[in-house]
């Protein structure tokens, strides 16, 4: 009644949402653009941009930019982070060493041993700086497939005028889901280009042995010898990663639909209640965790046969070229002790990045398996009935403890038989007695149960 006789606060207010709402449009445009700004930036000058950008977002601000093209994002990305690392340190800095060789054989199998480890630090940091800028372009492709279906939500909601929320049980279950799905397509995916690269070292390998003889033939022809191979071991390493190759199988969760996987996840979380949504989520992390630190050997290793491969390539123009002027080479002169110096030091580093591909196989090998087993072990319980999974669960704590103390069997065992002396009547979970159903009757039972229930519908 106050307003009705006073049109002119009315009005006011009127014009002050307005205003505000004038006010409003305008600084989702300026956000927009400056987020599209940052965006162009980072695409441009990913040395510039900071960890901590990446964690400033907005997710009420509609954003809209272009998609990153992987192969815009520079290579000088990591050399500028470095530059910056190494403008920091101090001067003094690289002059520490380890302690100092006592003779020339020491410093020599010292000289060798860091050669090896800087070889392998290059190839991880290769892989490194490789992981982190494509890491850069799919997050800012994430990010735009986000922005955008959240711009379609927003649409949406203004034009209809219409909501909707996500129960909390079905959230779990499509996130689990989709975490279940992510690992195992990844599993599959790293086990093809784990055959890949074990296939290509074998050439390589065959390519090292076939440089060494021919190098060992140039040295003998000029009086040097060849030093044996070291770790003769490998040889029956390689043969045996090679037979086992073959035998890694996966899980085929693909089998099964995204919406009956969650259909699945969501039951668990309806009937069996926090616990197995402890478990679940307990497992999934383990698995997730497991699966990264694959993915990290795999593509750390995937680096270091392609360094092989590069490496073999120039000792063979090396040893090539050597032989094409072996004739006109005075033997025991400077100029030829010098190259087949050359020539054996890069027959060092081709063996070590050899051997260090397989000895990594052994420990990626026993990681698949474990990758493969837990995902073979949330399978079977996400496809197993909630009871069944429960009795299992059970059933193993009833192991573990009677392994730890074996009279903890008996004290499992009274209770059960004092029950079965007590009579044909137990009680449920309730307190309400229950007769004994058999086992056999009682499935029957539910299914003419559901056939009635699915006839009647």
């Amino acid at each position: 009644m106050y307003y009705k006789r006073r049109p002119e606060v009315i009005t006011q207010v009127e014009e002050v949402y307005r205003a505000y709402r004038g006010l409003a449009d305008r600084y989702d445009i300026i956000s927009g653009e400056l987020h599209k700004a940052n965006h162009t930036i980072a695409t441009a000058f990913p040395d510039q941009v900071q960890y901590a950008m990446l964690e400033e977002e907005d997710d009420n601000i509609p954003k809209a930019f272009t998609p990153v093209d992987p192969r815009k994002i520079h290579k000088s990305t990591v050399d500028g982070l470095m530059k910056k690392k190494k403008g920091g340190d101090q001067p003094g800095g690289t002059n520490k060493t380890s302690s100092a060789p006592v003779d020339k054989d020491n410093a020599r199998e010292e000289i060798s041993r860091l050669q090896k480890e800087i070889l392998v630090m290059q190839t991880e940091k290769e892989f490194i700086k490789n992981s982190y800028e494509s890491g850069i372009a799919k997050y800012w492709d994430l990010e735009k497939q986000i922005n955008d279906m959240q711009e379609q939500v927003c649409h949406f909601q203004d034009k209809f005028d219409e909501s909707a929320v996500i129960e909390d049980d079905e959230a779990r279950a499509l996130m689990t889901a989709t975490a279940l799905k992510s690992c195992e397509d990844t599993i599959v995916k790293l086990q093809e280009q784990r055959k890949t690269s074990a296939s290509q070292a074998m050439g390589e390998s065959e390519r090292v042995k076939v440089l060494r003889v021919k190098l060992k033939a140039v040295m003998n022809g000029h009086g040097k010898s060849l030093p044996d191979s070291p770790d003769p071991c490998d040889r029956n390493e390689r043969k045996y990663h090679g037979f086992e190759m073959e035998e890694v199988h996966h899980i085929k969760w693909g089998d099964f639909e995204t919406q009956t996987v969650v259909e699945k996840i969501k039951e668990h979380f309806e009937r069996d209640g926090n616990i197995s949504v402890a478990e679940i989520t307990e497992q999934i992390d383990e698995l997730v965790d497991k699966v990264v630190d694959l993915e990290l050997m795999v593509s750390s290793q995937t680096s270091q046969i392609d360094r092989l491969c590069r490496e073999n390539s120039e000792l063979e123009s090396s040893l090539q070229s050597l032989e094409e002027e072996n004739t006109s080479l005075v033997s025991g002169s400077d100029e030829v002790n010098e190259k087949l110096k050359k020539l054996e030091e890069e027959l060092v580093r081709v063996q070590a990045l050899e051997s260090c591909f397989h000895k990594d196989e052994s420990t990626i090998r026993s990681n698949f398996s474990e990758a493969i087993s837990r995902l073979s072990d949330i399978s079977e319980m996400l496809q197993s009935p909630v009871s069944e999974h429960r009795a299992s669960t059970l059933a193993d704590v009833k192991a573990s403890n009677t392994a730890d103390d074996p009279g903890m069997d008996e004290l499992v065992a009274e209770p059960q038989m004092e029950s079965a002396a007590s009579g044909d009547v137990e009680p449920d979970d309730a307190g309400k007695t229950t007769e004994p159903v058999d086992v056999g009757q009682e499935k029957g039972g539910r299914g003419e149960q559901q056939a009635s229930t699915s006839c009647s519908g």
